[in-house]
C-alpha cells in the first residue's frame, strides 16, 4: 500500500473513531454552536454531524466536535437538575 493509500485509510478511521466518541457526547434535538456554525443536530452520521440551520443544513465533520470548543445551547430533552447546595 503507497503511503497516500496509508493516509486516506487513517484520515477514514480517525473520522469514524470521532463518530463514535460524538455519538456519546452530544443527541440528536440539542442546539450547538461550533466555530461560525449553529443549528439543531438532526443526524449524528459515522463522519460528520448534520446541523440544521436558518440557511438549511450543514455537515460538521466529527473531529471538529472533539477538537474544537462547542457551546451547547439546548439539550434534546430537559434534564432534572438538583440545586446545587
Amino acid at each position: 500500500m503507497s503511503l497516500f493509500g496509508l493516509s486516506l485509510a487513517y484520515i477514514r478511521a480517525r473520522a469514524l473513531n470521532a463518530g463514535r466518541f460524538v455519538r456519546e457526547a452530544y443527541e440528536v434535538g440539542q442546539t450547538i454552536q461550533v466555530g461560525e456554525w449553529r443549528g439543531r443536530i438532526v443526524a449524528i452520521e459515522p463522519d460528520a454531524t448534520v446541523l440544521g440551520t436558518d440557511d438549511g443544513r450543514v455537515r460538521v465533520p466529527n473531529h471538529l466536535l472533539l477538537e474544537s470548543v462547542v457551546r451547547i445551547q439546548g439539550s434534546a430533552e430537559p434534564e432534572d437538575v438538583a440545586p446545587p447546595r
